[in-house]
């Protein structure tokens, strides 16, 4: 494949949902119907790769912008900073994962950071599972660390980027437009390549499965 040496961006969009639940009821605006710390919660991000090249080379990190859609936190929010990692390499060299660090505001104006957290390892669930699967927790204050998973969360719980949503995700991918034809195609297939050998190398048989209860 021909060399391209002008950095090459990459946008795309992502949509996860699911619930959360608030350890403490004071830090919601509004309680739902049963009164409970239970709350939908969703993500739908704008996704901002600056070079495609440097993103797999260096921390795989890349900005996300958008909004958090949370009624017992006032509803639709903006996101203040968003980044997220894809594929970042295990210390052990055998699970991948994957981040996100999302800060907001909610409608009494606390500031809130979402960490999203996915790892991918053979076991119980398979790559699309786990690739579409994400473990949260919603601390006070805004913490840009991607290492930060504190005990003393506000709230935890479970997004998915549902079937209809992956669908819709793989028809955003968008390369600079100001590029030409041959290095937007360039940046959409080195992105799609690096992406699917990272999963293969997860995943491909032999590979040390992660272990189940009681193992």
């Amino acid at each position: 494949m021909t060399h391209v040496s002008e950095p090459r961006s990459l946008r795309f969009k992502e949509r996860m949902s699911g619930h959360v639940v608030f350890d403490d009821l004071d830090d919601l605006v509004t309680l739902n119907s049963d009164g409970n710390g239970w709350a939908r919660f969703a993500l739908d991000m704008q996704m901002h790769i600056s070079d495609v090249d440097e993103f797999w080379r260096g921390n795989h990190m890349g900005d996300a912008a958008g909004t958090v859609s949370c009624a017992a936190l006032g509803g639709e929010l903006a996101i203040h900073e968003g980044h997220f990692q894809l594929m970042v390499p295990a210390p052990d060299g055998l699970h991948p994962h994957m981040n996100y660090v999302i800060e907001f505001e909610d409608t009494k104006g606390r500031h809130l950071t979402l960490h999203g957290y996915k790892e991918l390892a053979p076991g119980d669930f398979g790559p699309l599972e786990e690739t579409t699967t994400s473990l949260c927790r919603i601390h006070h204050g805004w913490i840009t660390n991607f290492d930060t998973w504190r005990a003393d969360a506000a709230a935890s719980g479970v997004l998915v980027i549902r079937l209809r949503d992956f669908i819709w995700q793989e028809f955003t991918f968008r390369a600079d437009p100001d590029a030409t034809i041959a290095v937007r195609l360039h940046t959409r297939v080195t992105f799609i390549t690096k992406f699917l050998a990272s999963l293969w190398r997860a995943y491909r048989p032999g590979h040390p499965r992660r272990p189940g209860p009681g193992e």
